[in-house]
């Protein structure tokens, strides 16, 4: 499959330097005082690699970036490191991705190797807001060691502004243009699948990251069962300023598999993720979007979902990007003003359709699950067949739960309520379940007739 079935080790961040030194033939009392001296030295040269590192300085060893990728004829365009031209030709890369072709642009710089961290931003249209997230990211403590930009065909000046940045940035960019809309799902996987580093970096095309993101998240990839981490991001409007925190899908430090809600997930320009999940990427056309059924999973649910399922999640509570509102954005925030307590009988018209709803989706993930396990073994087997089991059980009391607020026979509501107490359905702190208040709700609707005979 071209992916570790385990994550590895994450390699050490800092450049690597190697000395050279001649054996001396001298009288024992010098060489060791040589011996010595080399010693301190060979410390203090690695304390001021381990704090360039730190600073994101780099040591740039001439190493040529290396075009390629997974997308079928494409344009290459190299920036020559050494004289101010451009060599423009054709490459057949022989692989049919079924997204059509496109016009690939890849502009070099050299870059060193020992980060790996892509960053993976789709754009389309997005020129009002592009400089400043540009900026930000060259503006990063530890820098990435490479910029995916696919663009959806964008009218406006977007790729003027994506080349020009391409010319002078500290990294090397790679600039694809696509030949027909995706959308900015498809997009966004296609991005991930032209990434090369272990690492990738969801980022938007209107937000402002902070200098300190990427070294924050990187810390955290130290433990080798993370395969995501993400942060929280502070919300500004359209000028710029600062209106509020965004508290996306906190969650604890450190997350096991299968323990976070099934249906929380991070929004795409907080996650930080490892590529071995990219494996699965021929799965999620059978997804299902959790509020627009008729679509596959937005990305970032896609790879949340994966990540919850087959490794540790971690989360750091800092307002790490600056996540603009300016009433265009593709997925939006918004404060909740409604009180969630309506009268009854909406309840009961809500809460049939949400709980079928959660009941198909969670079939969904359930089949996903079942087909990835066919190609698993080891830890990662364990961990599929564990959260395949459990969203069959969710979808099977989601099911049991919709027959409560759709059912008019009154038998069929409490049958179906006495199904769920006894599989154990609610619970405190019940992360594949149902609160305790939930079973409150459901015992008042499973013995009030009118209620629900009034949907019909």
């Amino acid at each position: 499959m071209g992916f570790p079935l385990l994550r590895p080790n994450v390699p050490h961040t800092g450049p690597s330097v190697c000395f050279k030194v001649a054996q001396a033939t001298t009288p024992h009392l010098f060489t060791s005082t040589i011996r010595h001296c080399y010693s301190v030295l060979i410390t203090a040269a690695t304390a001021l690699v381990d704090v360039s590192a730190l600073l994101g300085w780099r040591v740039y060893a001439g190493r040529q970036f290396a075009g390629g990728g997974a997308y079928g004829p494409s344009y290459l365009c190299h920036f020559g490191a050494h004289r101010n031209r451009i060599r423009l030709h054709r490459v057949n890369h022989g692989l049919n991705t079924g997204h059509g072709g496109h016009e690939r642009v890849i502009l070099n710089k050299a870059s060193s190797s020992v980060n790996k961290i892509s960053i993976s931003m789709a754009t389309y249209n997005g020129a009002l807001y592009l400089q400043q997230q540009l900026e930000s990211l060259i503006n990063q403590v530890l820098l990435p060691d490479e910029l995916v930009i696919t663009d959806d065909g964008s009218s406006d000046d977007s790729m003027a502004l994506i080349k020009e940045f391409a010319r002078h940035a500290p990294f090397p960019v790679e600039i694809v243009i696509n030949e027909s809309r995706l959308g900015y799902r498809a997009n966004f996987m296609k991005n991930a699948a032209l990434c090369k580093h272990d690492l990738i970096a969801f980022c938007d095309q209107d937000d402002i990251w902070h200098p300190d993101k990427l070294s924050q998240i990187a810390n955290t990839f130290s433990n080798t069962d993370v395969l995501l981490s993400y942060h929280n991001a502070r919300l500004i409007d359209k000028s710029g300023l600062v209106t509020g925190r965004a508290n996306i899908a906190k969650v604890r430090p450190l997350n096991s598999p299968s323990s976070i809600h099934p249906y929380t997930w991070g929004l795409g320009f907080l996650l930080v993720f490892h590529r071995s999940l990219m494996q699965f990427a021929d799965l999620w056309p059978e997804s299902i979007d959790t509020i627009e059924l008729h679509n596959p999973m937005a990305h970032d649910m896609w790879i949340y979902f994966l990540a919850s399922v087959f490794g540790s999640i971690a989360y750091i509570d800092l307002d790490l990007v600056d996540y603009r509102q300016h009433g265009q954005n593709t997925v939006g925030f918004q404060w909740k003003t409604q009180s969630p307590w309506k009268n009854l009988q909406s309840k009961a018209a809500l809460g049939a359709g949400e709980y079928n709803r959660l009941a198909k989706v969670s079939w969904s993930r359930h089949q996903i699950l079942e087909h990835a396990i066919a190609r698993l073994d080891g830890i990662w087997l364990q961990r599929a067949e564990t959260s395949s089991a459990l969203y069959r059980r969710y979808a099977e009391i989601f099911e049991a739960r919709s027959k409560i607020y759709s059912d008019q026979n009154i038998t069929v509501r409490l049958e179906s309520l006495w199904n769920l107490l006894r599989r154990g359905a609610y619970g405190r702190n019940n992360t594949w379940g149902f609160s305790y208040g939930s079973l409150v709700k459901d015992s008042l609707m499973a013995g009030s007739y009118n209620v629900v005979s009034g949907l019909k």
